[in-house]
């Protein structure tokens, strides 16, 4: 095993243990801490790959410089749900979670960069299959005989396959999941209420400060949200100040009771749990981890 699976593995014989407990009464406070604590750790063993892979996967793009700090925490969501599936003795934690955190950044990329609708996407995948069906046969395959496979025109197959060969776009994986961008009369009645929700928190759990800073962030204005360095650079504070007040006001606004009964919460919570620890604990617990693998006391 390598050092990544022994920590994977004495941590989640440690959450199962708790897991125990807690059917029988409630953690306290110690308890639920430590279970924070060593989801922290458990990501840690994932979280510089998943940067250097999405660094590799889009660096072929100008993307904003807050980019990575959306991708990991859309990772640490996507880990913190397939986690628990993992087993650590029959491969390593990265040949696990790459699958998963490639499909994190080829969404990314597909909302941000090349604007795939669903049907575009799900046509790539509809090629991609006939193509692969033809291959596997030894037949070397026409747009034709795509269009005919498929059922798609063969003007669709010709965009799709410039989509999907032509460009260097990233892998379209998981594609079928993606909502469309059209809304339904259900999802427009769903936004607006969530709006109104958030008008709420902000006016009742913001400073006027904090509100100003967190509009600036958003820019309702613009086509994607503001960089921290611009909004240090016009309210002349540093970067790292213009984080903390906008982080500032996006934690008291999770604080409204109506917006968390609003929102899937699961979110903020799974990438806040990734933040709690600090590295030197971090550093720690993995050495507390990898002595409990060796004496054997679990």
């Amino acid at each position: 095993m390598t050092k990544e699976q022994r920590i994977f593995y004495v941590g989640l014989k440690k959450l199962d243990q708790l897991d125990r407990i807690k059917e029988e009464r409630n953690l306290t406070y110690g308890e639920l801490k430590q279970v924070d604590d060593i989801k922290a750790v458990l990501f840690g063993t994932v979280r510089s790959y998943g940067i250097d892979l999405a660094k590799t996967m889009t660096k072929k793009y100008r993307l904003p410089s807050d980019c990575f700090a959306d991708l990991c925490q859309d990772m640490a969501i996507i880990f913190f749900e397939k986690y628990r599936d993992y087993d650590p003795t029959r491969t390593t934690p990265t040949t696990y979670f790459v699958r998963y955190f490639k499909q994190v950044i080829s969404e990314y990329l597909m909302k941000n960069i090349h604007k795939l609708s669903q049907y575009d996407a799900a046509n790539v995948l509809k090629i991609r299959r006939a193509v692969a069906a033809y291959e596997e046969q030894g037949v070397q395959w026409t747009e034709e005989m795509l269009a005919n496979k498929t059922g798609l025109s063969l003007r669709v197959v010709r965009s799709t396959l410039y989509y999907a060969y032509a460009s260097n776009y990233a892998p379209i994986e998981e594609a079928c999941e993606l909502k469309s961008r059209i809304k339904t009369p259900e999802e427009s009645l769903a936004e607006k209420e969530s709006q109104e929700a958030l008008i709420h928190a902000l006016k009742e759990h913001t400073t006027e400060e904090e509100l100003d800073y967190f509009l600036l962030r958003v820019n309702l204005n613009g086509p994607k949200e503001l960089p921290y360095e611009k909004i240090a650079e016009m309210k002349n504070v540093s970067v790292r100040e213009a984080k903390r007040k906008v982080n500032s006001c996006i934690t008291h606004i999770n604080q409204d009771r109506r917006l968390v009964e609003q929102f899937s919460v699961k979110t903020y919570k799974t990438y806040q749990n990734t933040l709690r620890i600090q590295p030197d604990t971090a550093s720690i617990l993995e050495e507390q981890f990898a002595d409990c693998f060796s004496e054997g006391t679990l």
